[in-house]
């Protein structure tokens, strides 16, 4: 486990699993799962998650203060961090303003707040354009288009509009051209600004990758020129959220999904893999323009809470960022991801039931009565489909996102970047061999169901 890419996973029921690729941890591992150990199990040291723990047990040990807390002042660490951040932010940004937080929600709610106060100072209102199916956090107050939390959402709904993401396999129409999808895209999202009034609107948030909610699906270029292009014209600020797609997850030698997609985004949030898998912290990074703007009209951004700037995250952050630079640079998630997209596509049988997409080393899908039409089971058997893919992908060896949609059940892959290629050919052998199990079940669900009705 050199990598740190298996695990032991042990159930409340007392089962014990061994040897589990984890690919399921919502982009958090990116540097492995625990401490990547030897053949004979001894830790490894020289590797990036050894690394990452090396400058927190450095800390721990060491004679600076930790837990001291202040409104006034940030530690060391922090600024560290924040140093490093600017350093290697995507040249949209430049040298703006570093706002640490604990998580991608505190950070999502740190760049909207930015956004805001941009807007008031340029005479421009509270709103915020969100993509549909999106999810930027958790809980009833966050933002995004969460179906179970919009109904009794309250402020938060007020606060958002929301806008057509790209979403070609159920919302294309049958013989409809790439072109002309995108062109009634266009027509939709600017309906949507009119209708809000484009003054009223102070940014949109845009995955340039969606997470949970659509399950690693990849925007195309068209659409994202499509969406930039409008937002440009109307003067609407970008904030991208990173906070699953970002720290090279994606690929294309750089550390930013913004920069693999042209987003030039004004404001980048990032999180989850931040803290190297062993603490929670998050940042969002705010444009020069952004932070001179607000600066020029005598006010001062400021969001913080208790603990902001969690010092001991930031030095875990801190060495995360040197390792997944060089990952980035290496060029070395470009070269497994293709192959594990190869290896997927290869060995999975029930190709007519589950649609596969995904960027990168963020690969997801759904399971579908037909991928054709496309078709969901009925909502009685869609109801097993999650259980039965957690319970094939164990007893495969394999840990993936099982998650409920608003398009049907599906699963996200995404392991660390430390795979290498032999580990990413077991894990599209397992995963493929999990997904067609689970197929199998719920089709046998399904006609069974069938014929019992007629």
């Amino acid at each position: 486990n050199v990598n740190g890419v298996f695990a032991t996973v042990r159930r409340p029921d007392g089962r014990i699993f061994e040897d589990v690729i984890q690919a399921g941890a919502a982009c958090s591992n990116g540097l492995g799962n625990g401490c990547p150990t030897t053949p004979e199990g001894n830790p490894v040291a020289d590797s990036p998650f050894g690394r990452v723990q090396a400058a927190i047990s450095s800390a721990l040990s060491g004679s600076d203060p930790l837990f001291v807390h202040t409104s006034v002042a940030a530690h060391p660490w922090t600024i560290d961090l924040c140093h490093k951040l600017r350093e290697l932010a995507p040249k949209s940004i430049g040298k703006g303003t570093v706002s640490v937080q604990m998580t991608g929600t505190d950070a999502v709610f740190a760049a909207v707040d930015a956004a805001r106060l941009h807007g008031a100072v340029t005479g421009r209102g509270p709103y915020l354009l969100v993509g549909e199916s999106s999810y930027h956090g958790s809980g009833d107050i966050a933002f995004g288009d969460n179906p179970k939390a919009n109904s009794r959402m309250g402020s938060r709904q007020a606060e958002q509009v929301l806008y057509p993401c790209y979403n070609p396999l159920f919302e294309k129409g049958q013989g409809e051209s790439e072109a002309d999808y995108i062109a009634r895209l266009e027509k939709r999202f600017r309906d949507v600004i009119e209708s809000t009034g484009t003054k009223n609107i102070s940014g949109i948030l845009i995955e340039p990758v969606s997470g949970s909610s659509r399950v690693a699906q990849p925007p195309s270029g068209e659409y994202m020129e499509m969406i930039l292009r409008v937002c440009r014209e109307n003067d609407i600020l970008v904030v991208a959220d990173e906070v699953m797609c970002g720290l090279g997850r994606i690929g294309g030698s750089t550390l930013w999904a913004s920069e693999k997609f042209n987003i030039n985004p004004d404001i980048v949030v990032i999180g989850k893999s931040l803290g190297g898998g062993s603490l929670p912290i998050a940042a969002t990074l705010i444009g020069e323009k952004v932070a001179k703007t607000i600066r020029s009209a005598g006010e001062h951004y400021l969001h913080s809470h208790t603990y902001s700037g969690f010092a001991l995250g930031s030095k875990a952050a801190t060495q995360a960022l040197e390792e997944f630079s060089a990952i980035a640079q290496s060029g070395h998630v470009d070269k497994v991801a293709r192959h594990f997209n190869d290896t997927l596509r290869k060995s999975l049988v029930s190709t007519a039931n589950i649609h596969v997409h995904g960027e990168g080393l963020m690969v997801g899908g759904y399971l579908l009565d037909s991928v054709e039409s496309p078709t969901r089971y009925d909502s009685d058997v869609e109801r097993l489909a999650i259980p039965i893919l957690k319970r094939e992908c164990l007893k495969n060896g394999v840990d993936v996102y099982a998650v409920n949609t608003s398009f049907g059940p599906g699963f996200m892959c995404v392991p660390p970047l430390t795979i290498t290629h032999d580990e990413v050919t077991l894990l599209g052998e397992r995963l493929a061999a999990a997904l067609d199990r689970t197929i199998e079940e719920l089709n046998a669900v399904q006609n069974k169901k069938a014929s019992e009705n007629n």
